[in-house]
């Protein structure tokens, strides 16, 4: 299984383009999955977290340290968290390789900080905090072999982020210099910012788009897809419409003491209990619930 993990942070406003992303991605490599025991139960057998491939045992060696090692401590992470034992964790250390559990409580204390960082910041104080982060948690090949990856796409986006926030440039300044930063990545990097700068078009302007732009940009297969939800979305809004109509006729016309009961009907009789709460979230946005 090739494991990739694409987490949009942050998005730039200007020109669609992506600021902020992380590639996390590894050769194929199977996903381990534990058995955590649970504590403050009176169950003999440990509860077991979607076994898949068992993990290295605790006298396995570890080797060099690899990407692998950080991925194998996420699958960990997973399990206590499904198992809702992550507060936990310490007394699930014995479940890793004994050669990873001083490293595995570095990279819980890691993930705590991380959970702190202000929001407030900029991209650029946020680079920062995760390289100081970094350097307090891991010793120098740890942090190497887990985040260089990470902090090269970091210094990208920071290029990104300082053309962004130049107001002396024109846009057409702005937009030259952007495509030619994105013409220099590494084609992964590349490539991936190309398919973000696609959806975000997508979805800024998709109910306009034809067939002939969705499969330019997707493909024909996917094409067909987007033209049936289109048509689709147009028929949700013309029940919706509809609905609001009877809605505020109701509400006009009717005694107070039975329009909760007509509204509830006039619901019922239109739509299914699914679509029903897609229709309440449409109308706390227009303010009439």
């Amino acid at each position: 299984m090739t494991r990739t993990h694409l987490f949009i942070l942050s998005c730039a406003s200007l020109g669609g383009v992506l600021l902020y992303l992380t590639l996390d991605t590894v050769k194929p490599m199977p996903s381990y999955h534990f058995a955590i025991e649970q504590t403050g139960t009176t169950s003999k057998q440990p509860a077991k977290y979607e076994v898949a491939h068992t993990p290295p045992p605790p006298s396995a060696p570890c080797g060099a340290v690899s990407k692998a090692h950080k991925h194998l401590l996420d699958d960990w992470i997973l399990a206590l968290q499904s198992q809702q034992q992550l507060d936990n964790w310490r007394q699930s250390l014995k479940a890793l390789p004994h050669c990873l559990q001083d490293i595995a409580h570095s990279y819980m204390l890691y993930k705590k900080a991380l959970a702190h960082v202000d929001e407030n910041l900029t991209i650029a104080e946020r680079f920062d905090v995760l390289s100081s982060l970094q350097t307090q948690y891991f010793p120098q090949p740890v942090a190497t072999a887990w985040f260089s990856e990470e902090n090269n796409w970091h210094a990208h986006a920071l290029t990104r982020w300082h053309i962004l926030s130049d107001k002396s440039l024109s846009k057409n300044d702005r937009d030259a210099l952007l495509s030619a930063h994105i013409s220099q990545l590494p084609q992964k990097q590349r490539h991936t910012i190309e398919a973000a700068q696609a959806f975000l078009q997508l979805r800024q302007h998709w109910q306009s788009m034809d067939y002939n732009d969705f499969s330019a940009s997707f493909g024909n297969d996917a094409a067909q897809r987007l033209v049936q939800a289109q048509q689709d979305q147009k028929k949700w809004q013309l029940r919706v419409d509809n609905y609001i109509l009877k809605y505020k006729s109701i509400k006009e016309t009717t005694p107070v003491a039975l329009q909760s009961q007509r509204l509830d009907t006039l619901k019922q009789s239109l739509f299914n209990v699914h679509e029903q709460k897609r229709l309440n979230v449409v109308m706390a946005k227009e303010s009439l619930y």
